[in-house]
């Protein structure tokens, strides 16, 4: 089974992402901000990160390059309100897969997040 982590504030927005992955039978793990999703991949395989960047403690850009610095590969998909490719491009060298603008379509996001777990 699929291990994925969604790291978000929201908790509204950790519900959303749990009943649109719900199909896919993956084990979704989740935290409330940067420092909480840290302490996650450090203990537990994952195989996607669904990465919010404004949160409070640590934000998504600073997890992000902390966890590259610490050689941790598991592929990422930035989920994000913010419009502004700016901050997009700042994470693309750190290894970033994926973006998705929330509030975010189901459709989508399911197909991304498969596109990630099961390339063809």
């Amino acid at each position: 089974m699929k291990r994925v982590l969604a790291v978000d504030d929201s908790k509204s927005m950790c519900t959303l992402i749990a009943e649109a992955l719900e199909p896919l039978d993956l084990e979704l793990l989740q935290a409330q901000n940067g420092e909480e999703g840290l302490r996650v991949v450090s203990k537990t395989a994952l195989d996607l990160i669904l990465l919010d960047l404004a949160m409070p403690i640590m934000d998504g850009f600073t997890m992000l390059k902390e966890m590259r610095g610490r050689g941790i590969k598991t592929p990422v998909i930035l989920l994000t309100a913010s419009s502004g490719n700016s901050m997009i491009s700042r994470l693309t060298p750190f290894g970033l897969n994926d973006c998705i603008q929330k509030p975010f379509d189901r459709e989508e996001l399911i197909a991304k997040v498969k596109k990630v777990l099961w390339p063809a």
